[in-house]
């Protein structure tokens, strides 16, 4: 746990320390969240309660896990394909 909480600590320092070009070339959270929201997921069912679904674009990629009608959980990064890489 130490070492992963200095890891996460390393990179808000590394983060702070970009300059204001670099954060605009990567774009806002808001054109990422955006971009996922836009990708059609293919879906798989699962042994148990929900479904999987799978994100890929030239943007973002990701999965999710839906049950009753809600998003139980949702990850994505960019792609090795993004401009923003």
């Amino acid at each position: 746990m130490p070492k992963l909480l200095r890891s996460y600590a390393l990179d808000a320092v590394d983060l702070n320390n970009e300059s204001k070009s670099e954060q605009r070339e990567k774009g806002s959270p808001e054109d990422f969240l955006a971009a996922i929201a836009s990708l059609k997921p293919e879906q798989f069912d699962r042994i148990g309660e929900g479904r999987d679904l799978r994100l890929s674009g030239n943007v973002a990629c990701g999965a999710a896990l839906v049950a009753r009608d809600r998003i139980v959980h949702l990850n994505a990064f960019p792609s090795p394909a993004s401009p923003s890489r």
